[in-house]
Order: C-alpha cells, then sequence, then structure tokens
C-alpha cells in the first residue's frame, strides 16, 4: 500500500509523520477466537477484548509500547495520504461521536469516496469507514510515529485521550514500528491463519541521537559526592548508552533512541544519581549565607550589622519616627484655641477618643440607683407579649411571699398544710408558664408570635 506524507503546515517547524510502516495480511480467519491467555492479561491491563486483531494490536501494545491500528483492507483505496485537515472537515471516530476537525489535526486519508476521505485522527483514533468487522479476511496494519506535540494537541482539542495518544505524547522509538507491525502479523497467523504479504511499505527516517559531551566530574560537581570512574561509566551504560572516552576526563555518551529526554550533560547527572541511589546523597545543613556545612552542626544565625551592636535598631527593625510640633496654634482638648506662639503638647483628639477624654475629665455625677425590673415580669417584654397581673393578687413592694402553710387556713393541720402547698407550687408553675414561653419566644427571636393565653382558671375580671 503506497504512502504519502503531505504536511503543509507543520508545527513548530516539525513534520507531523517521522516514520509510516504498513504491512498487509491476508487469508485470516474472521471467527477465530483470542486466545484466553492474551484476553486475560487485555483484562488485567484494563482493556475490554473485542476480536483476534484488535486484540493483537492492543497486546502488541502494551508488550512492545508502540500503538497499531489495522484497516479493513477491502475498504482502503491506495494511497493512503497524511496530511492536515481542512476547515469544515467533519470525521466519525470508532467510539461513533462526529467530531468537527482542525487545520492544526494531522489526518490518514485514502483516495476513497469524493477521492479523499478521512480515515482517522493520526495518533489518537481512527474512524469507522475502515473499522475491522466480524467478515474482515485482510488487514493492513499500521505502525506509525507522528510528532508528539501535534498528537498532544489533537487529543486534548477533541477531548479523546487514547492510549495510542498517551504513547505518543511521551515519545515513541522511531525504530519499533517495523519491528511491532511484523509482530502483530506473526500472532494473526499464528492464531487466526492467513499469510503476511511481503510488500511492505515503509517511509519515513529514523534520525539519530545525538551525542552529548560530558566530564566524568560533572555529577560530583553538581551532586556534591565523590562518584568513581566506574559509577558514572557503568551507570551510563545500564540503560543502553555508548560512552566513549574523550582525552583524560572527557565523556561522548550517545543516548539510545527510546529516550528521547536526554538532551543535555544535566540529564546524564539526574541517571547517574537516580542509578546509584539518592539515598546516598547525605543530608546536609547549610549556614546563613547558603553554604553548605560538611560536619552536619545545625546553621548559625547571620551575624547583625554593627549598628545593632551599639544599642541601636538593626537590619529588619523598627525605628521610632519624631514629628515636629506645628507652630500654628493647635486646639486644645477643651476645644478651646491655644493663644498664639503655644501649642499643645498633645495632639487634639477626636471621634471617640475625644469624648472618652472629656468624661475622664468632668467630675462623675450622682445618679440615684434605678429600680431593676424582675425578671420574667412582663415589664421587660414587649407590649404584644405581656400577661396581665390579676387583680388582687398584687402585694406591697418588699412584702415576702407566705407559704400556704402558713396561712390562716392551713395552720394546726400538717395535712392540710401539705396539701396547700403542693397546690401553691402547682397554680405558681401555671402563672409562671406563659411568661416563661414567652421569654423563650424572645430568645429565639420570635417575638412575632401570638399572644400566649393566661393560665386556665384565672379569667380577667371585667372592669366595672
Amino acid at each position: 500500500m503506497p504512502v504519502q506524507a503531505r504536511d503543509e503546515a507543520p508545527l513548530n517547524g516539525a513534520e507531523g509523520r517521522t516514520r509510516f510502516v504498513a504491512l498487509e495480511v491476508e487469508g485470516v480467519d474472521p471467527a477465530a477466537p483470542t486466545p484466553r491467555w492474551m484476553a486475560r492479561r487485555l483484562t488485567l491491563a484494563g482493556m475490554r477484548p473485542i476480536s483476534l486483531i484488535v486484540d493483537v494490536t492492543n497486546y502488541v501494545m502494551l508488550d512492545l509500547g508502540q500503538p497499531l491500528h489495522a484497516y479493513d483492507a477491502e475498504k482502503l483505496v491506495g494511497p493512503i495520504t497524511v496530511r492536515r485537515a481542512r476547515k469544515g472537515e467533519e470525521l466519525t471516530t470508532l467510539d461513533d461521536v462526529e467530531r468537527t476537525l482542525d487545520p492544526e489535526d494531522l489526518l490518514i486519508t485514502d483516495a476513497g469516496g469524493a477521492g479523499d476521505r478521512v480515515l482517522g485522527l493520526a495518533g489518537v483514533m481512527g474512524g469507522e469507514d475502515t473499522e475491522v468487522s466480524g467478515t474482515t479476511t485482510s488487514v493492513v496494519l499500521e505502525a506509525a510515529t507522528f510528532d508528539p506535540v501535534t498528537v498532544a494537541r489533537t487529543a486534548r482539542r477533541h477531548r479523546l485521550p487514547s492510549e495510542a495518544s498517551k504513547r505518543f505524547e511521551r515519545g515513541v522509538d522511531p525504530r519499533l514500528p517495523l519491528i511491532a507491525a511484523h509482530r502483530a502479523a506473526q500472532l494473526i497467523v499464528e492464531h487466526g491463519g492467513g499469510t503476511v504479504s511481503a510488500r511492505v511499505t515503509d517511509e519515513g527516517s529514523v534520525p539519530a541521537p545525538a551525542p552529548i559531551s560530558a566530564d566524568l566530574h560533572d555529577a560530583e560537581r553538581v551532586v556534591g559526592i565523590a562518584y568513581t570512574d566506574e559509577q558514572v561509566t557503568s551507570s551510563l551504560e545500564a540503560i543502553g548508552r555508548t560512552v566513549a572516552r574523550e582525552g583524560e576526563d572527557g565523556l561522548l555518551v550517545t543516548p539510545p533512541s527510546w529516550r528521547p529526554d536526554l538532551t543535555i550533560r544535566e540529564d546524564l547527572v539526574e541517571e547517574i544519581a537516580r542509578l546509584v541511589g539518592y539515598a546516598e546523597i547525605p543530608s546536609v545543613a547549610a549556614d546563613g549565607a547558603g553554604r553548605a556545612r560538611p560536619d552536619g552542626r545545625p546553621a548559625r544565625p547571620p551575624r547583625r550589622p554593627p549598628r545593632a551592636r551599639r544599642g541601636g535598631p538593626g537590619r529588619g527593625e523598627l525605628r521610632p519616627v519624631r514629628r515636629r510640633l506645628r507652630a500654628r496654634p493647635a486646639p486644645l482638648r477643651d476645644g478651646r484655641r491655644a493663644p498664639r506662639g503655644r501649642a499643645d503638647p498633645q495632639p487634639a483628639l477626636r471621634g471617640r477618643a475625644a469624648a472618652a477624654h472629656r468624661a475622664a475629665a468632668e467630675p462623675p455625677a450622682h445618679r440615684a440607683p434605678q429600680p431593676r425590673p424582675r425578671r420574667g415580669v412582663g415589664r421587660d417584654l414587649p407590649a404584644r407579649l405581656r400577661v396581665p397581673r390579676p387583680r388582687g393578687t398584687g402585694r406591697r413592694p418588699g412584702a415576702r411571699r407566705r407559704a400556704a402553710s402558713e396561712r390562716p387556713g392551713a395552720r394546726g393541720d400538717p395535712r392540710r398544710a401539705a396539701r396547700a402547698d403542693r397546690g401553691a407550687r402547682r397554680g405558681r408553675r401555671r402563672r409562671l408558664r406563659p411568661r416563661l414561653l414567652a421569654g423563650r419566644a424572645r430568645a429565639m427571636g420570635l417575638d412575632r408570635c401570638a399572644r400566649p393565653r393566661p393560665p386556665r382558671g384565672r379569667r380577667r375580671r371585667r372592669r366595672a
């Protein structure tokens, strides 16, 4: 299947497609089931088994880290073109959502339909026009590498974070597409039959990693630990780097193709510290100037400036501000003007301060003691909540309330006196209950409640 690349508007000068591999498998049994071990591994990884062809592409992606996509070969009309979207184009993706495309989106298209049909969003998700179904016998496997920035923007613009887009955003090894395509074709033929076509499309190039110049003592200078030459070289070679010596202490490190994040010497220092162990880095206190102390003792507080040692305020401390008095007359505390040439030693007081000063200066006035209203009496209640006192029940001010047993009718009979006391207490509770309820209503803010009824058994007397 021929492949063409027409990226007329690359982002940041980087071409959207760097490598594109297409491999065809013919004569696949559409009813072949997915092996149980493969379906179980996909389920444990959080994926739902669908069919043999789709499950193989997902399994290889999880195994090697290279996203794959399968097209129904009978629905494709070559050649395949990788280009940017045009304004107004639409695509129905595999999740049955019709999406309006943006000119920055990178697309996979073919010559079907009206001559330029959109097959899918490059690196994100395919379309439903060439979807693999239950009658597919020939498939075209796509394994490609795309620009991480382009894929990330497309996935966020359409709110479509797929498993493929997450891997392309972080960078995929450009040497993997051909290996992953052959591995997927091998699994399909092994479990579903068919044959692998001898025609393989491999467009694009694999850029060589740029070497990094470093020094053997860079890690010691940055981290602060004396690493040996053996630790430095073995740590760099442990993850696939090629290390060559330049001079006495120089190194020329070539990062592997699967680590596009290694571009400067500080990245190499970080890898050395990680592989040797972060636990080897001691915790060292710093002095006042920010320098590390090798003995680990607590930092000494910084010295105060010389003026502070002489008794004056030091740096960062408050200093008193002296204000000169005005030459013109200022108002005195009592509101009068001072004679010219003489000023009040204290500025004039205003507002609450002046009122408090005048109150303190005046002699205390004699105030007659005010009678304090009794608690629970209707005098301290709102007018609508007051309960009128029945006539004839009041007593003289200062008179002590006599107990029921001391009244004339109850003297000499203990049983009658006890009964009278109980009745008096019961009646008093009945009389005070409306006032108690009114006080509670006032405390709760329910002053607009209805006026309480007078106690039962004691009706108001009409005036004659």
